[in-house]
């Protein structure tokens, strides 16, 4: 587990970018994925850019944040998807769709404080033991903590060609 601390400035460019992405799912009209809650979407959305930028600065990558924007089969972070969760305890969700050789980094925390559990390429996460529909209305890939490979692995990963 590493835990990195964003910057005033990352954390009101992050806001911006996830208030943006909001902004631009209200413009198109487009509904929750795989069952969000209305009342969690502009949460959801900040702290997962605030989560991507925490990615970002581990790795020593730079993170534009809205060079992608609207593109939603774009890599979160140069190499790397990024999901965050509201809880330390919560799995690292993954689903079918995901592209199967991209590295997930599994974030939690709050402004300004994240916590980078570890990492885990979707095709090692997508195995019939994580499918789980704990809500009966959301079933998944709920990846562990315990199933994640180190960060310092995933540096060492990205740097050898994996996923760019």
């Amino acid at each position: 587990m590493t835990r990195v601390c964003l910057a005033p400035a990352e954390i009101l460019h992050g806001a911006t970018c996830g208030a943006m992405r909001c902004v631009q799912n209200i413009k198109k009209q487009r509904q929750h994925r795989y069952g969000a809650e209305d009342e969690s979407v502009w949460h959801t959305n900040i702290n997962g850019a605030l989560g991507e930028i925490a990615v970002a600065k581990f790795l020593g990558r730079y993170w534009d944040g809205m060079g992608a924007l609207g593109d939603l089969h774009a890599l979160d972070v140069r190499g790397v998807n990024v999901r965050w969760a509201a809880k330390d305890w919560y799995h690292l969700l993954l689903h079918p769709a995901d592209p199967n050789d991209v590295p997930f980094v599994h974030v939690t925390g709050d402004a300004p404080h994240y916590v980078l559990h570890g990492w885990i390429l979707a095709r090692d996460g997508k195995v019939d033991q994580f499918w789980k529909d704990p809500t009966g209305n959301r079933p998944a890939f709920f990846v562990p903590a315990s199933a994640l490979l180190p960060m310092s692995t995933l540096a060492a990963f990205l740097s050898d060609g994996g996923a760019e």
